[in-house]
């Protein structure tokens, strides 16, 4: 019986470092992996794939884009900006709880049922503060641009 409750508290004790860092996770055709975002400063979509780089550019890993089901960030992570690269039409900000035209248009925002929760003609340079919106999962679109995201 010692044996095997020690065997447990050595499995817990290396588990919980895991819970404690900045983890981004996601979900593949293969199943869900964990990438520690303090190696990662960017992630890139392009060419059918999704390639993490550190600071200096190396890659750290590459997922192929349509094997990618769904990806999540600790609250604590340390990700401050979403934003798209390319023809991004606006990009989320946490740390304000809003969102930032990057050129002019219309940016709305829906709840997962469908309910438009907002819909505003936006300048470029623009914010737009959701700070009053309810916690939950959201889609915000502009243009050619979703982003799905979990307010909190």
């Amino acid at each position: 019986m010692k044996r095997k409750l020690l065997l447990l508290s050595s499995i817990a004790a290396m588990a919980i470092p895991c819970l404690a860092g900045n983890y981004l996770h996601f979900k593949t055709t293969e199943g869900w992996q964990v990438l520690n975002i303090d190696e990662v400063d960017r992630l890139a979509f392009q060419g059918g794939q999704m390639i993490a780089t550190d600071a200096n550019g190396s890659t750290v890993t590459t997922i192929a884009q349509e094997s990618l089901e769904r990806m999540y960030v600790d609250e604590t992570s340390g990700v401050e900006t979403i934003a798209t690269t390319g023809n991004a039409t606006f990009r989320y900000i946490h740390a304000t709880k809003s969102a930032e035209m990057l050129t002019d248009g219309l940016f709305e925002l829906y709840s997962t049922d469908g309910q438009k929760l907002v819909g505003i003609q936006a300048k470029a340079g623009e914010k737009i503060d959701l700070s009053n919106i309810n916690p939950g999962t959201v889609v915000m679109k502009s243009g050619k641009t979703t982003i799905k995201a979990i307010l909190r």
